[in-house]
């Protein structure tokens, strides 16, 4: 699966506690994940922009977690 446009929905829910149902099995998105969980005060399209500028720059290292972007 290719990374979604940033206008897709997923991203928002990523933003809001997705991140957190995903197997993250790279450690990078696993550390990116409990960075922007402890860090609450972040805006929310903030979040949104980083979440999908990671995914953008290493989607071909996240086949595992994209994958499981059909079930958010």
């Amino acid at each position: 699966m290719s990374v979604p446009p940033f206008i897709h929905p997923c991203w928002k829910r990523l933003a809001t506690g997705g991140l957190q149902e995903l197997e993250l099995r790279n450690p990078a998105a696993q550390m990116m994940a409990k960075r922007l969980d402890r860090d609450q005060r972040t805006e929310l399209v903030d979040r949104v922009q980083e979440i999908h500028e990671f995914f953008t720059r290493y989607e071909r290292t996240l086949g595992h977690e994209l994958s499981q972007f059909d079930r958010l």
